[in-house]
C-alpha cells in the first residue's frame, strides 16, 4: 500500500444517519481514489456485517463503529476499530438502539408540542421500520419533506439545537471502552472539536481521564477542525502517546453539504500522517 494514499477512518451509511447505502459508499470511495477506509455507523455494526457480500478490490477496510458515550456530564463519541462481533458489544448497542428509538418517539411529541408541528403515525412508523438506528438527521430528515426547512442544517437550528432529550441513551465511556477493548477493538476519541463547542471546554481538560479510561487514539484529522485544531490534537496525541487517526465523518449532501469523502477541512488524508494504520496493519 502506498504510503501517501488517501484515507478516510470515518464514513456513515443509511445504516445509520446517512444518506447513501453500503454498496454506493463503496463506489463513491472507489471514484475517488481512496484507498483505506472504514465505515463507522452510530451505534450498529451492520455495515460490518453487509461488506462480507461486496466486491471491494484492492481496497483497504477495517471494521468500524461509532459508540455514544458519556463522560462525566460530557457527551462523547468513541470510535471503534477492528473489533470482533461478541455478543457484550452487540447487546451494548441494542441497548443504545432501543433508547435511540425512544428519544426519536419523545422528539416528534416535542415537535407538536412546542411548535404544532404533527408528523403522521405513517411517517413515524416508516421511519422505524426502515432505520435500525434513529437519530437527529432522520427528524430533520422529515421535516424538511414536510417544507419546514430549505436544508438540514437550517432545520436543526430552527427546531432541534439546544434540545435536551429525557432519554439516556449514552453509555458510560468506561463500559463502552471496556466492550470494544473486550472485543479486541482499538479506542479512538472523535471529532474532539465538536465536544469543546458543545460543552465550551478545552479537550486537554478531560484528555487525561479519558486516556485513563483506555483511549488509544484521538481523531486528529476532520471536517470540523481548523489547521490551528488539527495542530493542537497533534501535539496532545504526541504528549500523551495517542495513536493518530481522522476521517471526513461523511453523511451525504443533505446531511453536510460541506463534506466530501476522504476531506477533511485542511485537505485529504493520507496515511502516512495516521498512525493509526500503521498499528492496524501491525495487527493483521
Amino acid at each position: 500500500m502506498m504510503h501517501d494514499s488517501i484515507v478516510d477512518m470515518h464514513i456513515h451509511t443509511i445504516n445509520s444517519d446517512g444518506e447513501y447505502s453500503l454498496k454506493q459508499i463503496v463506489e463513491k470511495i472507489k471514484g475517488k481514489d481512496i484507498q483505506t477506509f472504514s465505515i463507522t455507523d452510530h451505534d450498529n455494526i451492520d455495515s460490518c456485517l453487509e461488506i462480507k457480500n461486496l466486491e471491494l478490490g484492492d481496497l483497504e477496510y477495517y471494521r468500524g463503529v461509532e459508540i455514544s458515550s458519556i463522560c462525566h456530564h460530557y457527551g462523547v463519541h468513541i470510535l471503534g476499530y477492528d473489533f470482533y462481533s461478541t455478543d457484550e458489544l452487540v447487546n451494548l448497542l441494542t441497548t443504545i438502539r432501543e433508547a435511540r428509538k425512544l428519544r426519536f418517539m419523545e422528539m416528534v411529541e416535542m415537535l407538536y408540542q412546542k411548535y404544532g408541528i404533527l408528523i403522521a403515525d405513517n411517517q413515524v412508523n416508516k421511519v422505524i421500520e426502515n432505520y435500525s438506528l434513529i437519530g437527529k438527521p432522520h427528524v430533520t430528515n422529515l421535516l424538511y419533506q414536510l417544507g419546514y426547512g430549505e436544508n438540514s442544517q437550517a432545520i436543526y437550528r430552527q427546531y432541534l439545537k439546544g434540545y435536551k432529550s429525557k432519554i439516556q441513551y449514552r453509555v458510560e465511556l468506561k463500559e463502552v471502552i471496556q466492550t470494544i477493548k473486550n472485543a479486541r477493538g482499538l479506542v479512538v476519541l472523535a471529532h474532539p472539536k465538536e465536544i469543546e463547542k458543545e460543552y465550551h471546554i478545552d479537550i486537554k481538560d478531560i484528555i487525561e481521564d479519558l486516556v485513563i479510561e483506555g483511549v488509544d487514539g484521538i481523531e486528529v484529522y476532520h471536517s470540523i477542525h481548523s489547521l490551528e485544531d488539527t495542530k493542537r490534537y497533534l501535539e496532545l496525541a504526541k504528549e500523551y502517546e495517542l495513536l493518530v487517526s481522522g476521517g471526513s465523518d461523511y453523511h451525504g449532501p443533505f446531511t453536510k453539504p460541506n463534506v466530501e469523502l476522504g476531506d477533511t477541512s485542511i485537505g485529504r488524508i493520507r496515511i502516512k500522517e495516521l498512525s493509526l494504520i500503521d498499528e492496524l496493519r501491525r495487527r493483521k
